[in-house]
């Protein structure tokens, strides 16, 4: 018995509509990955543009690099102080950003910013002294990059 040309019919219309069907769906993933790349460039250029702001902050205020990258001590008195504590905050907000768009970040370059978050904070006691005194305006997320025990989740209790 031969096929009707309507059996024959539907039987190509099935196959063809499983193609079509096959590759809508490589498309919609090459489309993802695209997306998906194009926010990781975008994230990456905002830290990176958030990241000059803040050097060139320092640039322009010279008086407050050794604060954060060669361990200079600050004390409450020095002329210096207001100057190094609003450094601290931009910072303080750089460091934010980066914690928060962690998802949006490839393993190596996330690897590099806590390296570069952990190193500074270290080398900063102005740095170690903003967060403790501001530590309930920052996330988690943040908090627990600084490696500080001093430092637990206080997001809702008051600040000091």
């Amino acid at each position: 018995m031969t096929p009707k040309w309507t059996d024959v019919l539907q039987a190509l219309s099935s196959a063809a509509a499983l193609l079509v069907a096959l590759v809508g769906f490589l498309v919609l993933r090459h489309q993802i990955k695209l997306v998906e790349r194009g926010i990781r460039g975008e994230t990456h250029g905002g830290l990176y543009q958030h990241n000059f702001e803040v050097m060139k902050f320092i640039g322009e205020n010279s008086e407050v690099r050794p604060y954060f990258y060669d361990g200079k001590e600050l004390n409450k008195g020095q002329a210096d102080y207001p100057l190094v504590m609003t450094a601290a905050g931009i910072i303080a907000a750089l460091f934010e950003h980066v914690a928060l768009q962690r998802p949006n970040l490839p393993d190596d370059v996330w690897e590099c910013w806590v390296r570069h978050i952990e190193s500074t904070y270290a080398k900063s006691s102005a740095l170690r002294q903003y967060y403790s005194e501001h530590r309930t305006w920052y996330s988690e997320n943040v908090l627990v990059l600084l490696k500080d025990p001093d430092l637990r989740s206080t997001c809702n209790e008051t600040s000091a």
